[in-house]
């Protein structure tokens, strides 16, 4: 009699056991797989008015970091057949926090390279006059809030503090320096592949 609640004991706890570790492969299989790649566009936030961006993900140990980089290409209008343009080239590095929905605290720059005609004298009748700046951004942006939903598409919603460090007027010829802090807000849309 003992012997055979003995064996039965041993048969309960092997199905435990293999029970157990069947739930374990199942556990791993359910976490979801990190899409490595995003594109998305963002509307205002990193870029000024806006960007297209492509996003990269990298899993150091149990971390991942998102670096980013976007550009939003703005033609004006034309003086006299001459178009003037800004370019707008925002980078970004996040660290990402959760599992499905995700905190990512960020910081980046933004370049922006902008080309402008202009007539010189109030009528508009002669003289074109171009002027030309080249304006650096550091800005970062700690409250960041990432929805992801089933089909790999996410909604991210930024709070970005802007800084410009660096400004080079090609008409003034000198470098201007601006220590205020401007708050933006961001919104995203993009899809993981």
């Amino acid at each position: 009699m003992i012997m055979k609640t003995n064996r039965f004991l041993i048969f309960i706890i092997l199905c435990l056991l293999k029970h157990q570790a069947f739930s374990f492969n199942n556990e791993k299989d359910s976490l979801p797989k990190l899409k490595k790649n995003s594109f998305y566009t963002e509307l205002l936030g990193a870029g000024i008015l806006g960007s297209i961006d492509y996003e990269r993900a990298f899993k150091v140990k149990k971390n991942t970091f998102l670096v980013s980089i976007g550009a939003l290409y703005i033609p004006r209008k034309k003086v006299n057949s001459h178009p003037s343009k800004y370019l707008f080239v925002p980078i970004k590095i996040s660290f990402e926090i959760g599992k499905k929905q995700h905190f990512y605290p960020s910081i980046g720059f933004l370049y922006e390279d902008g080309t402008e005609y202009y007539y010189s004298n109030p009528d508009g009748l002669r003289g074109i006059k171009y002027q030309k700046t080249a304006v650096l951004f550091f800005y970062c942006s700690p409250i960041n809030y990432r929805f992801n939903f089933k089909n790999s598409t996410f909604l991210s919603v930024n709070l970005y503090a802007f800084r410009r460090i660096y400004y080079l007027n090609e008409n003034m010829m000198g470098l201007k320096y601006d220590y205020r802090v401007y708050p933006f807000l961001g919104i995203q849309f993009g899809k993981k592949f």
